[in-house]
């Protein structure tokens, strides 16, 4: 049986995650039952109260709208196909002051006894991390056109005028 001293530690590790970390109802309103401190800080909210009135205290409401049915489809897809119903997805937030951040998204779905099926969730924000990747998929990319276009056959037109040049001499 847990004691109030255990409820106590308890409380303490999860504000103290280096990470976001959140619970919400498995439910079609897919409420959200708790937060960390580290949550409200990539969220840039101050308390409870502005998370809320953010997000209207649903995980669609904490996904950017843009990416919700992807990643709940998703989800979906990879609780219904994992053992220990678990599932890993990367989206946008907006933050209070209407900044884009991306996050990362551990998910492990699980039975509360107060709360039915219920899924807890570490975040991290991952927008440096991804931005880099973009940039550098992006520079592959122009290295990978441009190494095929030194391979390419010399344009035609300079050829119409070397076949010219030589039927001039």
């Amino acid at each position: 049986m847990i004691t109030e001293t255990d409820l106590s530690i308890l409380a303490d590790i999860i504000e103290k995650m280096p990470g976001g970390f959140f619970i919400y109802s498995n439910d079609e309103k897919q409420t959200v039952l708790y937060v960390n401190d580290v949550m409200l800080d990539i969220f840039g909210c101050k308390d409870w109260e502005e998370f809320t009135a953010l997000t209207g205290n649903t995980f669609k409401g904490l996904v950017h709208p843009e990416d919700y049915e992807k990643i709940n489809a998703s989800i979906n897809k990879q609780i219904a196909t994992h053992a220990k119903e678990m599932d890993y997805v990367e989206y946008r937030i907006i933050r209070k002051d209407g900044t884009i951040r991306w996050v990362d998204d551990f998910g492990r779905l699980a039975h509360s006894r107060a709360y039915g099926d219920v899924f807890y969730v570490f975040i991290h924000d991952i927008t440096d991390f991804h931005d880099a990747r973009e940039e550098n998929m992006k520079l592959k990319k122009l290295v990978k056109m441009q190494a095929n276009a030194d391979s390419k056959p010399v344009n035609k037109n300079k050829k119409r005028r070397n076949q010219l040049a030589k039927i001039k001499k």
